[in-house]
């Protein structure tokens, strides 16, 4: 990159910008290979900025020909440029800016560690500038910059953890997932799913060993009487046209199809069928070689549609893996369709009943082994244990775990996640048995470790409460009452997680705030239920039961 400009200081500046938009929280990385010595205070780095105005407000961490890095920044418009810190590094250097709301922090890497060299704290809007900036500290001169290319990540809550998301195949148009409050909605182009190659869209996972693929099918788009929507098991590594696959799906018309490529561009054959309109749910199953597909229409009775045996010993010869999703394809190269689905659930060995990523554990003296499973959408927790209270705890607990080390930019995903879920029914075992939701310091059994919980009692009161560090007492902050069933929710936002009930999951009200002190390294997320009776186990019901935490 080749720039001239008197300098990026003072009040207004003048210089060479490499950028594009950035919108609210993230950070940016570059590794910087050289810059000409135009003069000593010559720069070469990275910028976040408000407008392309010379007197912009805005954040920058830069490299000079003297090795000398610049931490500097304009805190608002036409104001002065304030040094903030600084140190010495030789190039390469890489160099980060990250920001988390109204704070910027600049990170050096030395080739062995990353360290934060200061912050700032100062107002910018949601939508920004950002990008690698070069100035000469000469209008005349230009001076020549090498890098690697910039890289960007913004947070934002986009499909659950572990999704991928891909077009398979010369589809014609792009496709995509998005997810919201339980519905994935899917818009797939593609000419069919059919023959010795496909063309679709898929959101897919990793399935490891037996274990099944659910998901209702809540619309398809009638973008031809061929299009479908529906779920799929392929054989391969991860996106090729031709993999072997067993596929479920219903099209615009209420045809139901069990379909499979039994071998790599082998030819597809239909295998059997049904016919339902959407809304209509559809389950695959894997046991060893067999795969099974399976109709429903409330997630609880099940009719077979036949079983096949794809040809595994070629997908294992060739290290390959099953992919297991959602598909949506048009029928039609030049348009998409949009299908949406509900209730995705994949399970698999190491998580019993419950679906991928969710694990359970006994936390605590229980005095009787608690158990979870999954069904149609619905959570069963089944959990003993005298409380959730005190320094101590005894509970059953249904949990995603989360890991940010070590460093803000990866911690910050950890301080922004929720639980959410609907309490459908909380079993009377005591006035004080709860069943809730909770955010809580690592994911082993440690009954006393910091957590937030907001839970339902039988009695129809709503518990805000804390454990501010690990052994200290549980506060009671402040409560509520409803009858189930009842939405809660929590919602972390730094060192503050908010409390929240609704009773339709959208006009939400607040319960309460407080200060949590729940790690920012180790975080686990879910739905707990106690029995506030030791050895008796308490049974309560949950469902629209989901973790969001940004990516």
């Amino acid at each position: 990159m080749r720039s001239a400009g008197p300098n990026i200081w003072g009040t207004a500046d003048s210089f060479g910008f490499l950028y594009q938009p950035f919108v609210g929280d993230g950070w940016i990385s570059v590794n910087v290979l050289s810059l000409g010595n135009t003069h000593t205070f010559a720069k070469a780095g990275l910028l976040l900025r408000e407008t392309l105005d010379p007197s912009s407000p805005f954040v920058i961490l830069d490299i000079r020909p003297t090795r000398d890095i610049e931490f500097m920044f304009r805190p608002s418009a036409g104001a002065s440029t304030f040094f903030q810190a600084g140190s010495f590094e030789y190039m390469p250097a890489f160099l980060m800016l990250f920001r988390s709301g109204s704070t910027v922090t600049a990170y050096v890497f030395d080739g062995k560690t990353s360290s934060a060299i200061g912050h700032v704290t100062m107002p910018m809007g949601q939508n920004l500038l950002v990008g690698f900036a070069v100035s000469s500290h000469d209008a005349s001169t230009l001076v020549t910059s090498t890098f690697r290319t910039p890289f960007l990540h913004n947070y934002a809550f986009g499909i659950p953890d572990h999704w991928s998301d891909r077009d398979i195949g010369p589809v014609g148009q792009p496709g995509g997932t998005t997810y919201d409050s339980g519905t994935y909605t899917v818009n797939g182009a593609g000419s069919d799913i059919w023959g010795t190659a496909d063309s679709f869209h898929f959101l897919s996972h990793v399935m490891y060993g037996n274990g099944q693929l659910v998901a209702r099918v809540t619309s398809v788009e009638d973008t031809h009487p061929f299009a479908k929507a529906g779920i799929d098991l392929r054989l391969g590594r991860g996106g090729s046209a031709n993999d072997a696959h067993v596929i479920l799906d219903v099209r615009p018309t209420g045809d139901i199809e069990f379909m499979t490529r039994t071998s790599a561009s082998a030819a597809t054959a239909y295998l059997g069928g049904a016919v339902q309109q959407p809304p209509v749910w559809l389950k695959l199953t894997r046991s060893g070689n067999t795969v099974a597909g399976f109709v429903s229409s409330d997630g609880l009775q099940w009719n077979s549609v036949g079983s096949t045996e794809p040809n595994f010993d070629e997908m294992n010869a060739s290290d390959g893996w099953v992919s297991a999703g959602l598909i949506a394809t048009s029928h039609d190269p030049s348009t998409l369709s949009t299908s949406t689905f509900d209730n995705l659930a994949l399970t698999g060995p190491g998580f019993g009943s419950l679906p991928t990523p969710w694990g359970n554990v006994d936390v605590g003296d229980t005095g009787a082994a608690g158990s979870a499973s999954w069904e149609a959408g619905t959570f069963t927790v089944r959990g003993a244990g005298a409380d959730i209270w005190n320094a101590a705890d005894g509970f059953q607990y249904v949990y995603q775990a989360f890991n940010g080390c070590c460093a803000p930019h990866s911690e910050y995903p950890l301080e922004h996640l929720s639980v959410t879920a609907r309490v459908t029914s909380v079993e009377n075992t005591s006035p004080f048995a709860k069943a809730g939701v909770m955010l809580r310091s690592g994911w082993n059994q440690d009954a006393s470790a910091a957590d937030v919980i907001l839970d339902l009692r039988p009695t129809g009161d709503i518990e805000f409460m804390t454990r501010p560090s690990a052994g200290a007492p549980t506060n009671y902050v402040t409560g509520a009452s409803a009858a189930t069933p009842v939405w809660l929710e929590l919602v972390r936002d730094g060192t503050n997680v908010a409390g929240y009930t609704s009773t339709d999951g959208t006009t939400w009200t607040i319960v309460g705030v407080t200060t949590t002190g729940v790690s920012n390294d180790n975080q686990a997320a879910g739905i707990v239920v106690t029995s506030h009776n030791r050895g008796v186990l308490n049974t309560s019901t949950f469902d629209h039961v989901e973790v969001r935490i940004p990516e």
